[in-house]
């Protein structure tokens, strides 16, 4: 698939699994480092301003981390994965933003779970297994993690939620809940509930 075309040519020609299969083969990657005590991912200039548009993203999380947060073997051998420098990381959460970097950085990594449903997930989890007992202890399961993300030109922002549901939709995300038939509908079932109780 050539990168020129443009998604409504590829929604009228492409397969949805071309479709995320591009979308994927096209993905920054940053990783999540602390600066000055807050969690930031780590970019250069270009990408500061290539994040900051309307995009697509999805979390990686090392497989120790990511035993941790889900707890669950069954779970963890259907989650979506990939190997960076030869280390094996799990894709926890698939999202989406009109401005990445505010996203990711202001609502994700240093929100609230009022503001950020992966924060919100990620703290009922954890707190539900006893690992976390205040918000912001959730802190600490970032650092060393990474955002892939794609970006879309302004004009192409429209399609965004289509893609995501594509994207979604053939993909194992286990936070994800949505559009999501990749998990029976027990664990989801689990997910609303543990949310429910620590909103």
């Amino acid at each position: 698939m050539e990168t020129k075309l443009s998604f409504r040519t590829m929604l009228q020609e492409y397969t949805p699994s071309c479709i995320k299969e591009y979308v994927e083969s096209h993905m920054h990657r940053s990783k999540v480092s602390v600066v000055d005590n807050k969690l930031m991912l780590e970019l250069n200039l270009e990408e500061k301003n290539l994040i900051s548009k309307p995009c697509l993203y999805r979390w990686l999380v090392p497989e120790n981390t990511a035993k941790k947060i889900l707890n669950n073997k069954e779970l963890l051998e259907k989650s979506a994965k990939t190997e960076i420098d030869g280390n094996i990381y799990y894709i926890l959460y698939f999202g989406k933003s009109k401005n990445g970097k505010t996203r990711i950085e202001s609502q994700h990594l240093r929100g609230n779970t009022k503001r950020s449903t992966l924060r919100l997930t990620l703290f009922s989890l954890l707190y539900n297994q006893d690992q976390t007992a205040k918000e912001w202890d959730i802190e600490q399961y970032f650092p060393n993690t990474y955002f892939e993300w794609f970006t879309f030109n302004k004009e192409e922002e429209d399609f965004i939620v289509c893609i995501e549901s594509i994207c979604v939709a053939l993909g194992a995300y286990p936070l994800n809940i949505e559009g999501n038939p990749a998990y029976k509908s027990e664990w989801k079932d689990t997910l609303m509930s543990l949310r429910h109780n620590c909103r």
